[in-house]
C-alpha cells in the first residue's frame, strides 16, 4: 500500500531515516522532543481510497458524464519549528515528491485495471449485440440458409473476440519512470 511504500522508500534513502511509531500521538511527541524533524501522518484506508476513486474514474471512461477531481492522499507532514525554514522547505519538498509519484503509481495501477475490466465487459456486450442483429430478415430463403447464418455469426464472434489489452507505460515501473 501506500504507507508500506513510502515507508520503504523513506528507509532506502540516504537523506532520510524513518521509523513509524503505533500511535500518531507518541510520533508528534518524538518530533516535539527534537528526536525527528519530520512527521508524516498517513491515514488507515489511504490507499483504499485511492484505488476506489481509480475504479469509479475508469469506470466513468466513456460515459457522457465528466467525474470530479481525484484528491491523491490526505497525508499530513509535520515538522520540528525549531529546524531552519530553508532545510525544511526542502524536507517537506523532498517528501510531497515521493508521496505524491507513489500515490500517482498506486492509482494508474488501480485505474489500469479497472480500466481494462471495463473494456472487457464492453467489448463482450458489443460484440453479442452485433453477433444478434437480425440481419437473415434481410436474406432470402434459399437451402442452407441457417447453416450460412451461423457461420456468418460464428465470424463475427470471432472476429470482435479480441480483447483489447490495456497497459501501463513500460517507463512507469522502471527506474527513473513514475516508480
Amino acid at each position: 500500500g501506500v504507507g508500506n511504500t513510502i515507508e520503504n522508500e523513506l528507509k532506502n534513502n540516504r537523506h532520510f531515516t524513518c521509523h513509524v511509531y503505533a500511535s500518531q500521538e507518541d510520533a508528534e511527541k518524538a518530533v516535539n522532543q527534537g528526536h525527528y524533524q519530520v512527521l508524516l501522518i498517513i491515514p488507515r484506508g489511504t490507499t483504499a481510497g485511492l484505488q476506489e476513486s481509480a475504479r469509479i474514474q475508469a469506470a466513468d471512461t466513456g460515459r457522457q458524464r465528466v467525474s470530479g477531481p481525484v484528491k491523491m492522499t490526505d497525508i499530513t507532514i509535520r515538522y520540528d519549528p525549531a529546524v531552519m525554514r530553508i532545510y525544511t522547505e526542502m524536507l517537506v519538498s523532498s517528501l510531497r515528491m515521493i508521496i505524491e509519484s507513489t500515490a500517482v503509481k498506486v492509482y494508474m495501477e488501480t485505474y489500469a485495471a479497472a480500466l481494462q475490466s471495463a473494456v472487457s465487459r464492453q467489448q463482450e456486450n458489443n460484440r453479442r449485440e452485433l453477433a444478434g442483429i437480425d440481419f437473415e430478415k434481410k436474406m432470402p430463403d434459399f437451402p442452407g440458409r441457417q447453416q450460412v447464418i451461423a457461420s456468418i455469426r460464428s465470424g463475427i464472434m470471432k472476429q470482435t473476440g479480441i480483447t483489447v489489452p490495456v497497459k501501463l507505460p513500460e517507463s512507469f515501473s522502471e527506474p527513473g519512470g513514475m516508480a
